[in-house]
């Protein structure tokens, strides 16, 4: 997945939230679990495209298994913050 997949996630949410209708209904509320989790989506695959360019940068390497089936963005954030410390 690239840098075209993020931006398609990022779309499809964004699409979704111009057509949610918020009314106050109390069953409306989960309606956002999809946008969420799109953007979350989103997210992921950009971190791990930071930690994938930027291993180079890292004290210890990040496997490519490792990374592609990695689904804490905590523990991806951790590594994105290290690797922009590095950098600076």
């Amino acid at each position: 997945m690239g840098q075209g997949d993020v931006v398609a996630l990022q779309k499809a949410a964004n699409a979704l939230v111009e057509k949610l209708e918020l009314d106050g209904r109390p069953g409306n509320d989960w309606d956002v679990c999809p946008i969420i989790s799109l953007y979350r989506q989103a997210l992921a695959l950009h971190m791990k495209a930071v930690v994938g360019e930027g291993g180079n940068f890292h004290a210890s390497p990040t496997d490519h298994i490792t990374l592609y089936k990695m689904l804490s963005l905590r523990w991806l954030a951790q590594i994105v913050c290290q690797i922009i410390r590095k950098v600076r």
